[in-house]
């Protein structure tokens, strides 16, 4: 009779664990495919030049990325955040920070930045999530152009 009332409770917590709603959990690869999905309705003649950077920030939380520009060629810099976010920032500086030459602070999920570098070289995008209900939310950034 024990093993069998065992058994029971343990069939009981189980079912019990499955149904109740657990901690929710950034997701970047959710982030990515609402990432492409815009940028294939935005964008439809461009091409990401890599592959998106996709990770997680808490709210008010920033992160830096380096990439590489050319002359003369206009970019296309576009972010997403997964259904825990409402509301991501995304600016563009120079290598150093120091100058901002764009940014796109909407209060939305999709910021969207356009820019041609008048010289070559590494600039800094800092993608800013601006409002996160969870502990942390995915986000993915990608850089564009014109096919």
């Amino acid at each position: 009779m024990n093993k069998i009332l065992s058994t029971s409770s343990a069939i009981t917590l189980f079912a019990t664990a499955l149904l109740t709603p657990g901690v929710a959990v950034a997701d970047s690869n959710q982030a990515r495919a609402y990432l492409e999905r815009a940028a294939s309705n935005e964008l439809p003649d461009h091409a990401f030049t890599r592959q998106p950077y996709a990770g997680s920030l808490a709210a008010a939380q920033v992160v830096y990325r380096t990439v590489r520009l050319q002359a003369g060629i206009e970019y296309s810099f576009l972010a997403a955040c997964d259904d825990y976010c409402t509301d991501v920032d995304l600016y563009l500086y120079n290598r150093t920070g120091q100058t901002l030459f764009d940014s796109d602070t909407e209060l939305d999920d999709y910021p969207l930045i356009t820019y041609t570098p008048s010289t070559t070289g590494n600039y800094r995008l800092q993608v800013k999530m601006h409002a996160c209900s969870n502990s942390s939310c995915g986000y993915s950034l990608g850089t564009l152009v014109q096919r």
